[in-house]
């Protein structure tokens, strides 16, 4: 008789949805690569890269809600998270976006505001509307209401804290519907872990979608900066985030270009 061996990432039932893990660090967590979605042909074709060289999410700079069936060919959104950063239609996306997408539609109005000193349609009460939309349409797992504190990371830990739980309460989220919190590192790891952990134990209103940012935009090859950056991955970790959102070491293969 031959014994019957157990099946590698097959769901145990029609659906799974992760579960909340409050205070607690999440048992899954994605390595997150962030691509700019200005050519979307070539976009998908370094998110594909990325994916097949170790990546599990993905961070797409969106331009226009009509690019996101380029943007997301080939890929499961049901297994590979993304995160739409962008002016986009709450509806026009829904419709691009499998039921089963699980991700962060992250439209934040109060980093716009703060960053650009406009709002997205030119009130904070149109803002706060188009949100209740966006919640109301987008699929049930892909999270409306982010808060992008990383943009008071000048401020440090304390005051990312203050920032992105502020917003987050502003906003109003739905009730059960997950909430993004972007996160950057600091320069401290112990901080970093306690800042990540800290935001887990403050927010308990909603399933809570930390993406944790590791210092550094451009990509590196000098040794004590990886080295710098692999710490900064590690406490984010320790503290909680579902996603590591780290800059890769390298420029991509350079007999792949995905940018021509």
């Amino acid at each position: 008789m031959t014994p019957k061996l157990p099946e590698c990432a097959v769901p145990q039932g029609a659906r799974e949805t992760l579960i909340d893990f409050g205070p607690f660090a999440p048992a899954d967590r994605h390595a997150t690569v962030d691509v700019d979605g200005a050519n979307p042909q070539a976009a998908n074709k370094a998110a594909l890269y990325a994916l097949m060289d170790g990546a599990s999410s993905l961070l797409f700079w969106t331009h226009s809600a009509a690019d996101l069936p380029t943007l997301l060919d080939g890929i499961d959104t049901s297994i590979a998270p993304v995160h739409l950063v962008g002016d986009l239609d709450p509806l026009e996306a829904s419709v691009a976006l499998p039921a089963r997408s699980q991700g962060l539609f992250n439209v934040d109005p109060l980093e716009q505001r703060a960053r650009s000193g406009t709002w997205f349609t030119g009130s904070w009460a149109s803002d706060l509307e188009r949100l209740r939309r966006a919640e109301g349409v987008l699929p049930e797992d892909l999270g409306a209401v982010v808060s992008n504190a990383l943009w008071a990371a000048p401020q440090g830990a304390v005051g990312q804290l203050a920032w992105g739980l502020a917003s987050l309460r502003a906003m109003k989220p739905a009730a059960g519907r997950p909430v993004g919190l972007v996160l950057q590192a600091t320069a401290d790891y112990f901080e970093t872990a306690a800042m990540t952990q800290a935001a887990r134990m403050l927010w308990t209103a909603n399933p809570l979608w930390i993406v944790g940012r590791v210092a550094g935009a451009a990509p590196s090859d000098d040794a004590s900066d990886l080295i710098d950056r692999g710490l900064q991955a590690q406490a984010l970790a320790l503290g909680g985030c579902r996603d590591l959102w780290i800059a890769p070491p390298h420029l991509l293969d350079q007999n792949l270009d995905p940018w021509t």
